[in-house]
């Protein structure tokens, strides 16, 4: 196992595109989903289906809101 490593680290101090990717692929990822990236919920649209749909519906906070009340 310990040859395979070396030679690999070989690799990547000759190929320093390789090296550059490895650095820079996950900086990048970090900066997209740390801040790029928003998960916030402000929204939910909510089909309301069966007995007493109306009245579900009609008591749904926020962010769901009915779109469709149905039987």
């Amino acid at each position: 196992m310990l040859p395979v490593m070396q030679k690999e680290f070989r690799e990547v101090r000759r190929d320093r595109r390789t090296l550059a990717l490895m650095i820079f692929m996950p900086v990048l990822l970090l900066v997209i989903f740390g801040y790029a990236a928003n998960f916030d919920v402000s929204d939910i649209p909510t089909a309301v289906v069966g007995p007493g749909a109306k009245a579900a519906g009609a008591e749904l906070q926020e962010p769901f809101r009915a779109v469709d009340v149905g039987l």
